[in-house]
């Protein structure tokens, strides 16, 4: 549900969305309730109802906004980027800048996607396209440059990097940040790009 008006509207339509990351990865999505994200957000039940139709639309509307807040990440590091293995770095850095900010969000995907209904699981899938075709679209432009291997198929290796950041965004988060994202971001770029396997 879009709500495209501005202050205190917006701000409590964010204070839901925050409130509901917490409760659905404290107590999971199947067992949250409207009026436990109503108490953590300091609103009434009925308030909620003023945004989102239901815990569904909220849950949907939550991963929209982050991966919406994600994407703009990735958007600002590719401006800057001079090429492709630029803007490969900088989709792997903007994700575990993300993932340091999100944490609880990155607990939630990880715990509860898994076990929602199918459809509602296509619809969160659905919600990430974007980001997605944004991965896609540099590999290809990788790809069509020679940067890139085309021996690989485009779609499958956007989305073998995108689990990679995600299994090892999960590790490092786990460890307590072992190591600065700046890098890990390195280390998973140099898997992606070159693998571990020694030359020669």
């Amino acid at each position: 549900m879009q709500n495209n008006s501005a202050g205190p509207v917006t701000d409590k339509r964010r204070l839901i969305l925050d409130a509901a990351q917490h409760v659905f990865a404290e107590n999971g999505f199947h067992t949250s309730t409207m009026d436990a994200v109503a108490e953590a957000a300091g609103v009434a039940k009925g308030t909620i109802y003023l945004y989102f139709k239901g815990k569904n639309e909220l849950l949907i509307d939550l991963v929209d906004d982050r991966t919406g807040q994600l994407t703009d990440m990735i958007l600002q590091g590719i401006a800057t980027a001079r090429d492709v293995p630029g803007k490969l770095l900088a989709i792997i850095e903007a994700h575990f800048e993300f993932y340091s900010i999100e944490s609880e969000f990155m607990s939630l995907l990880s715990g509860q996607l898994g076990l929602l209904s199918s459809e509602l699981e296509d619809r969160v899938v659905t919600g990430t396209a974007a980001l997605t075709n944004m991965v896609l679209g540099v590999i290809e432009e990788g790809m069509a440059a020679g940067v890139l291997s085309s021996k690989v198929d485009p779609t499958r290796a956007s989305y073998a990097l995108q689990g990679m950041i995600h299994s090892v965004a999960y590790q490092w988060l786990s460890s307590g940040k072992s190591a600065p994202g700046s890098v890990v971001s390195e280390e998973v770029y140099t898997l992606f790009n070159s693998g571990i396997a020694c030359s020669g």
